[in-house]
């Protein structure tokens, strides 16, 4: 009997292709060409009249969910940064090498990671017409706010705290603290400051130096391949909460556009 073909899992880079999402973005594009928009390569709008409710509300959920796409577009690419990070001649002559690199990439994508939530959040108070400030961009507020605290929106965005808690210590000493510092890359420092002292010297390179570059070049292979491996596997649970996340808010989105639309008066 022949073996049932495996669905392919969606990614976070799949979340752009829903519905929801083609809907939220076309709808915030034609208000934007509605509001003839004169400066349209410049962050601030310049429209030639102030958008009504209606529209408000259609620019700002266009936005805060185009913020989270992007967001959740740079977490798939990550582990493709530290799977072919390349030290070339001009980054090696600045002193740069490949385990910088790879702590760069690593870094950056725990700090994105705990920036989901926060994006989140603010998807959340932009589909529920909330209009918190920014300041108070905070889950008690939001998702105890009732519009919200009566759906299953909380439950969702919750399940998504619960699953970025593994990166939030790490994250957080690398946003407030100290630099990543962990067993493996602390290796990786050492024999770059071996080989750098070993380069130093006049003497030609011997079977020393040679061996202590192919041990931190081991290691380097090692944690590429686990941190990708780690990465991947994280971002298809993160993929399968956001994309939970967007069925769960896409029918509180459509009726709050409606609401709008009929109070005033618009076809």
């Amino acid at each position: 009997m022949p073996k049932k073909s495996k669905t392919p899992s969606l990614t976070l880079r799949d979340l752009s292709t829903t519905s929801f999402s083609a809907d939220v973005l076309t709808n915030a594009f034609n208000v934007g060409e509605e509001l003839g928009d004169a400066t349209p390569f410049r962050i601030e709008a310049s429209y030639s009249r102030d958008p009504d409710e209606h529209e408000f509300y259609l620019l700002r959920v266009g936005h805060a969910l185009a913020q989270v796409l992007a967001l959740c577009d740079q977490l798939e690419d990550i582990p493709a940064y530290i799977k072919h990070a390349r030290v070339t001649k001009a980054l090696r002559s600045a002193g740069i090498h490949r385990h910088d690199l790879l702590v760069y990439h690593l870094e950056n994508y725990f700090v994105r990671c705990q920036s989901l939530y926060d994006r989140t959040l603010t998807l959340v108070d932009a589909v529920f017409h909330l209009q918190n400030a920014p300041t108070q961009m905070k889950d008690f507020v939001v998702l105890g706010n009732l519009k919200v605290d009566r759906t299953d929106v909380p439950k969702r965005v919750k399940a998504l705290g619960k699953l970025l808690q593994r990166y939030r210590t790490v994250r957080n000493e690398v946003a407030h603290q100290r630099t990543l510092q962990t067993d493996e890359i602390r290796r990786l420092e050492m024999y770059g400051i071996l080989i750098a002292a070993r380069e130093q010297k006049s003497d030609p390179p011997d079977s020393r130096h040679t061996t202590l570059q192919e041990i931190r070049h081991e290691e380097e292979a090692w944690i590429i391949c686990s941190k990708v491996k780690e990465f991947d596997a994280f971002n298809r649970n993160l993929s399968d909460a956001m994309h939970g996340l967007l069925d769960e808010i896409a029918p509180h989105y459509t009726t709050q556009e409606r609401r709008l639309r009929h109070v005033l008066e618009k076809p």
